[in-house]
């Protein structure tokens, strides 16, 4: 049965990565910017476009009242289209490339002195990688992959040199959608032999020297002392507003 669905999945995958291909995949949706603001973070949620971490995000902002201008990355199908969201690999690519560009443009209007920075969330980091392979080096200041749903063996080399740090938050303990649903359906990028980053973390090869390509990769593993800011170690704890406020935003300023 699980075959059986695995099937059809890749099949909606097909049609709608054709169907992206042929127009723009992303809307971005931008807080407006002032001379007050000391940064810029793009957000990119997770399959289903609930929009829980941008908007999550906002609200730190606001109860912080910090100078940070946070703009939705929304390329999803459409709200609650989770399963052909969390599998078109078509569509990653494409929105990855749609917000390198916007990325490029908005360093071109800004300038070199104001930070960028790009945070996605489970599903929503598969499009940041792609993005991040198609940046020039050191574009960006900060990227964050919370709750990350491609394999533990993805190779983060080509996307690395984007950012000057790359900071992955993961939990032992997101095993129902990290875990099962996972096991059911693959990685977001297509992998079922391999447990998912968001759950055990990026896998650094044992090599050196491509080790050493991973030298401004940081990575956070869940621990106790984040329920007290709402992350009780599932797979949608990352993105509250209280964890964001604490661990995410005091690095976007």
């Amino acid at each position: 049965m699980a075959r059986i669905v695995a099937i059809a999945c890749l099949a909606l995958t097909f049609t709608s990565g054709c169907a992206a291909l042929r127009k723009q995949v992303c809307d971005f949706h931008a807080d407006p910017f002032s001379t007050a603001t000391r940064s810029i973070v793009y957000v990119v949620d997770g399959a289903g476009n609930f929009q829980g971490t941008s908007q999550n995000l906002r609200a730190a902002v606001r109860a912080e009242n910090a100078p940070v201008c946070v703009r939705t990355v929304e390329w999803q199908h459409g709200v609650y289209h989770i399963l052909v969201d969390h599998v078109d690999n078509f569509r990653f690519r494409r929105a990855g490339k749609e917000l390198a560009e916007r990325v490029m443009q908005t360093r071109a209007e800004v300038g070199p002195d104001v930070p960028i920075h790009i945070v996605g969330q489970s599903a929503g980091c598969a499009v940041v990688l792609e993005a991040m392979k198609a940046l020039p080096c050191q574009m960006v200041d900060r990227v964050f992959l919370l709750a990350p749903t491609v394999c533990a063996d993805y190779d983060l080399r080509p996307a690395l040199p984007c950012a000057r740090q790359v900071d992955v938050y993961y939990s032992p303990e997101d095993t129902f959608i990290l875990g099962v649903l996972t096991n059911m359906f693959g990685t977001s990028d297509r992998c079922w032999l391999s447990p998912p980053a968001g759950r055990v973390g990026f896998r650094i090869p044992d090599d050196p020297a491509a080790a050493a390509d991973y030298c401004n990769l940081r990575q956070h593993c869940w621990h106790p002392e984040m329920k007290k800011v709402g992350y009780a170690g599932g797979h949608f704890g990352v993105n509250q507003a209280s964890f964001l406020r604490t661990y995410v935003l005091p690095e976007l300023y």
